[in-house]
């Protein structure tokens, strides 16, 4: 069955991708996270209609959590085509690729992990969270919030270590901030969904973004309005 369209030629192409990636003689393969909460909701929007526009011109895996969500049931409710979208759910994905420790940094460095990002020719991360290290050609980083800062961020707010004389602190600093260098190098840009979060980029991580707003439809449909309160599902 034809998954059904919505007509989207007001859309803004995203240039970016067009120029980080080459196919070297093949359709350029493109990783697609969706590292965000269970059910449907924007991160889900933001994520299909990225699918669904680069799907027209590159092999497009959108990766998400197994029993997450079916590609069919992402394409009905937002009424886009994801037919040249290729599903690949995975079993464990991390709850978090953020890591507390020098330690636990080349802990996240394991094949499992690599087997994530590798095989692309562009690997996109969309989510709420520190990336995943990326191992594909090129990076992007589509960021809704970021809840987890960098190691430095909670490093400087740790009591533990302020007791350190001056040239251990100074050495524990630098490696974490190497270790937090290593981790988005991997990334040549990151998008956030408005300048609020742009900011707090800014303030968790440290780094520059760019405001990329999430494809809300202007025109909703007139449909009569009724006064209700949604109430939450006790059992």
């Amino acid at each position: 069955m034809e998954q059904p369209t919505r007509n989207d030629t007001s859309r803004p192409k995203l240039e970016g991708p067009a120029r980080l990636i080459r196919g070297e003689g093949r359709r350029a393969r493109i990783g697609l996270l969706d590292h965000t909460g269970p059910g449907l909701g924007g991160g889900q929007l933001v994520v299909a209609h990225i699918a669904a526009l680069l799907s027209r011109d590159y092999d497009v895996d959108l990766i998400h959590r197994e029993g997450q969500y079916e590609l069919a049931t992402l394409a009905a409710a937002f009424c886009l085509n994801l037919s040249q979208v290729n599903d690949r759910s995975i079993a464990e994905l991390n709850g978090s690729f953020g890591f507390t420790g020098l330690r636990s940094l080349f802990e996240k460095r394991s094949d499992k992990l690599r087997n994530i990002t590798a095989p692309y020719d562009l690997f996109i991360y969309a989510g709420h969270g520190i990336p995943p290290p990326c191992f594909a050609k090129a990076g992007l980083v589509y960021c809704h919030f970021p809840f987890e800062p960098s190691p430095l961020h909670w490093l400087d707010a740790d009591p533990s270590w302020r007791p350190w004389r001056s040239l251990s602190r100074m050495m524990k600093r630098s490696g974490y901030s190497l270790a937090w260098s290593r981790r988005m190098r991997g990334y040549q840009k990151i998008f956030a969904n408005s300048g609020f979060t742009a900011a707090w980029i800014e303030r968790q991580w440290g780094k520059a973004s760019e405001v990329l707003y999430p494809p809300v439809d202007l025109d909703p449909p007139l449909v009569e309005k009724k006064n209700l309160i949604v109430l939450p599902d006790s059992h």
